[in-house]
């Protein structure tokens, strides 16, 4: 670190504070409380640290990290490092703590301010660089302690730290009112889409319509007969056809691939579940909405130069984007099975959040040859009884996210949902026509509503490289003035290394 203001010294991080420093528990009554910090009583970029919890000093002497208040506690395992695990320990009713050993315990010496190292340790561009110097496997990586001891510190006169803190406490405080703002509102149009959607799929949307309308307003009585008397016609055309060309196929030869016998489409069934609307509208099994079977996709191993195989990533937003692949192992013909088709709807088997285990991404504009991987099902919906952009927008509302996060099992951590649990789902069907009419409706609000969220996220993230510029001003020496009556930082470091040099005293734990 060059260019920093006069007074200022470059120091090592253990010039400035003890790292992992040792207590000397001998007289603390055994069964006197201490506060216990578990990993996640420390919240991820605030400083802020729950230390409600007490146990019994015998239950924590061993195996757990001490610390006393004003020490910097800092997440030396992955992912929490990286997500911004630092505290300032508070002052502690029972003078101790003890918590994970996954923390590094920074105690500062006297002429340095706590909150100050705190800010320098838990700044982007810090944990950037122990993210780097992590050793250990994959998963278990740790920021050793070598990497603190030897790191550099930019070091001010004491009244500056004090200074410094300060005015970082003041801008990150109007930060933080607005990402509170901003975090409102986004959570208020959450509400609205929901509100939105739930009007839509009662039918209080499209009341006005239905008025209007008579003649294009089925009753279920005419409407559910129509719809399998179609279906069935469909199937008995495509059981012809497939004749035709199994007839052609032998007589060239059986050359190629051999014609797949088309399956019968599901019953289309009324589903059990009661809802409040109109009745004109069914509300059915999704399994009775398919033109052809669920279809898991295939696993498939990585190999250069193969057919494109989709990853899960390619769930945009209720969008499927077919850039997001990679080439699998295996040839077009065998691909073929599982091709994308326009029109398709995917949803995922799987997730580590139940939350989006079952997401489903439509696909739209179709213009490449790409298939599909054993991490997607496939929904092909019979698009004479319902539109594919209606069901892709049912299916990532309440109505059919409730039911898919009551269905999904979780093993080993990740949830998943089976072909069963999809075919079992409730699902409400107005006419076709009105389901046009819902869709001219909602889609501008819900493109707006999707415009406005982009908006905030986009500001969240600028609050977020505000922040980090603040930090970096702060700690080159230009977010406060310098007062040259501060005696300089060289004197301090001088006192910090004689006392660093001291031979170490256990510090004691009151009793």
């Amino acid at each position: 670190m060059t260019d920093l203001p006069a007074g200022w010294v470059e120091c090592r991080l253990s010039d400035a504070a003890e790292i992992n420093p040792s207590l000397d528990r001998c007289p603390f009554p055994q069964n006197g409380p201490v506060h216990f910090v578990p990993m996640q009583a420390v919240e991820a970029a605030t400083g802020r640290m729950d230390v409600s919890t007490t146990r019994p000093y015998a239950e924590v002497r061993k195996g757990y990290t001490a610390f006393v208040p004003g020490d910097v506690l800092f997440a030396k395992i992955t992912p929490c490092m990286e997500n911004g695990k630092m505290a300032v320990v508070p002052d502690l009713a029972h003078s101790v703590g003890c918590g994970s050993t996954e923390f590094h315990v920074l105690r500062r010496r006297e002429g340095v301010c706590p909150v100050y190292l705190y800010q320098f340790v838990a700044s982007q561009a810090f944990r950037l660089e122990a993210e780097h110097n992590m050793t250990g496997a994959v998963g278990q990586k740790r920021v050793p302690t070598a990497f603190l001891t030897d790191h550099t510190l930019p070091l001010p006169p004491l009244p500056e730290q004090h200074r410094i803190v300060a005015k970082i406490e003041e801008l990150f405080s109007e930060l933080d009112a607005g990402q509170a703002s901003l975090t409102r509102a986004r959570a208020q149009l959450a509400l609205y889409r929901q509100s939105l959607l739930k009007a839509a799929f009662q039918g209080h949307l499209t009341a006005d319509w239905r008025a209007v309308n008579p003649d294009k307003v089925e009753p279920p009585e005419t409407l559910l007969p129509r719809i399998r008397k179609e279906r069935e016609t469909r199937y008995k055309q495509a059981l012809d056809d497939w004749q035709t060309a199994l007839s052609e196929w032998r007589a060239g030869g059986e050359k190629g691939r051999k014609p797949g016998k088309p399956e019968r489409p599901g019953e289309i069934e009324l589903s059990d579940k009661h809802a409040d609307i109109p009745r004109s509208w069914l509300y059915v099994l999704v399994e009775g909405l398919l033109a052809e079977p669920l279809s898991n996709g295939r696993s498939v191993k990585d190999r250069v130069g193969g057919f494109p195989v989709l990853r899960l990533s390619a769930f945009r937003n209720g969008r499927l984007d077919l850039t997001e692949s990679k080439a699998g192992a295996w040839t077009a013909e065998e691909a073929a099975p599982w091709i994308v088709k326009e029109g398709d709807f995917f949803a995922a088997r799987g997730n580590g959040s139940k939350h989006l285990v079952g997401i489903g991404a439509l696909a739209a504009g179709v213009g490449t040859s790409v298939a599909y991987p054993d991490t997607m099902i496939r929904l092909a919906v019979d698009r004479k009884v319902v539109d594919p952009e209606y069901f892709a927008t049912v299916w990532n509302s309440r109505v059919i996210r409730d039911q898919i996060e009551s269905a999904a099992r979780t093993t080993a951590g990740i949830y998943k949902i089976n072909q069963p649990h999809i075919c079992g789902f409730a699902f409400p069907l107005p006419p076709r026509e009105e389901q046009e009419v819902i869709l001219e409706r909602i889609i501008p609000v819900l493109s707006q509503i999707e415009y406005q969220e982009a908006e905030i996220t986009t500001a969240i993230a600028r609050i977020s490289a505000l922040r980090q510029s603040i930090l970096k001003k702060a700690f080159s020496g230009q977010l406060v003035p310098q007062d040259p009556s501060d005696e300089p930082a060289s004197a301090l470091l001088s006192r910090l290394r004689a006392t660093a040099s001291t031979p170490k005293t256990r510090r004691k734990i009151p009793a």
